[in-house]
C-alpha cells in the first residue's frame, strides 16, 4: 500500500525533467495522476512508462500551454469536468531566459512571466479551496536556488523564482493547522533540458543532480509539510553564504559567473 493510495495529483510540466520524475514517484506512492504538458504525444509515452512501473494507478492526460493568457483557468475547467479531485498540486512547469536583459525578446519574457508566475498562482488559487474544505492537500511549487538573490543575465527568471519562493512560504504560514501544506522546491543545477532551452551551456561539473534524486527530496519534504527544500549540500551552503554576504557583493559574484556562461553560449 502506498502512502498516497486514493489520492490524485495534478502535475504540470510532466513531460520531462523534474516534473516527470515527481509524477512517477507520486504514482509509485499510489497516487492517480493528471499529467499536463503542451504536447500529448510525449505525455502518452510518459504515462505508459509510469503505469508499467507503478501498477493500479489511473492517468488523465491534458494538453495545455500555460504560457498563454487564461490557460490555467481553462485547464482547471477541464479538470472539473473530468470529475477528478485534486489532492496534490505540483506546479513544475517553468522556463528560463538567459542573456543581456536589453537584448531579450519582450514577447518571450511575457510568456515566461505567465508560465512561471501567473499560471502557478492561478492553479494554486483554484485548487486550494477544495483542499481546505476536505482538510487534506499538498501544494508543491518548483522555485530555484536562483530565488535567493539577484542573478544578472538571468534577471527576470531569478525574479520569477523569488516570487514563487516568497508566495509559497507565505501560503505555508497561512495553512498551518489546516491539513493542507505548501512546499517550495529549490533545486540547483539538475540534469534536465532546462539549460538547453534557456540557451546556456553550463559545465557538467557544476554539481548537477539527477532529476529522480531531486524528485525524491521534494516529495519527502512535501509529505512532511516543510515550507522549503533545497537540493544538494553545496547549494544549501551557497545560499547560506549569499544570505550573509552583502547583497551588492553577492550580485557581483553571480554576475561574473553568469557572464562567463554568456561568452561560452
Amino acid at each position: 500500500m502506498g502512502r498516497l493510495d486514493g489520492r490524485t495529483a495534478l502535475v504540470t510540466g510532466a513531460s520531462g525533467g523534474i516534473g516527470r520524475e515527481i509524477a512517477r514517484l507520486l504514482a509509485c506512492e499510489g497516487a492517480d495522476l493528471i499529467l499536463v504538458s503542451r504536447g500529448l504525444d510525449t505525455l502518452e509515452v510518459v504515462a505508459s512508462e509510469i503505469t508499467m512501473e507503478c501498477e493500479h494507478i489511473s492517468t488523465l492526460l491534458l494538453s495545455a500551454d500555460l504560457a498563454l493568457p487564461g490557460a490555467a483557468c481553462g485547464l482547471w475547467e477541464r479538470v472539473e469536468r473530468s470529475g477528478r479531485t485534486v489532492d496534490i498540486l505540483v506546479n513544475s512547469a517553468g522556463v528560463g531566459m538567459f542573456g543581456g536583459y536589453a537584448d531579450l525578446d519582450g514577447a518571450v519574457e511575457a510568456a515566461m512571466l505567465r508560465l512561471n508566475i501567473v499560471s502557478l498562482t492561478e492553479l494554486t488559487r483554484l485548487a486550494l479551496p477544495g483542499m481546505l474544505e476536505r482538510g487534506f492537500g499538498h501544494i508543491l511549487n518548483v522555485a530555484s536556488t536562483a530565488a535567493f538573490q539577484a542573478v544578472p543575465y538571468f534577471t527576470a527568471y531569478a525574479a520569477t523564482k523569488a516570487y514563487v519562493l516568497s508566495y509559497t512560504e507565505g501560503l505555508w504560514g497561512e495553512l498551518t493547522g489546516t491539513g493542507v501544506t505548501a512546499t517550495a522546491l529549490a533545486p540547483g543545477p539538475t540534469d534536465t533540458g532546462f539549460f538547453d532551452a534557456a540557451n546556456m551551456r553550463p559545465s557538467r561539473n557544476a554539481g548537477f543532480l539527477p532529476p529522480d534524486q531531486v524528485g525524491r527530496l521534494a516529495i519527502k519534504a512535501m509529505l512532511k509539510g516543510r515550507p522549503l527544500v533545497v537540493t544538494g549540500i553545496l547549494n544549501r551552503l551557497l545560499i547560506l553564504a549569499a544570505r550573509f554576504a552583502p547583497r551588492k557583493l553577492a550580485t557581483k559574484i553571480s554576475g561574473t559567473i553568469m557572464r562567463s556562461q554568456l561568452r561560452e553560449s
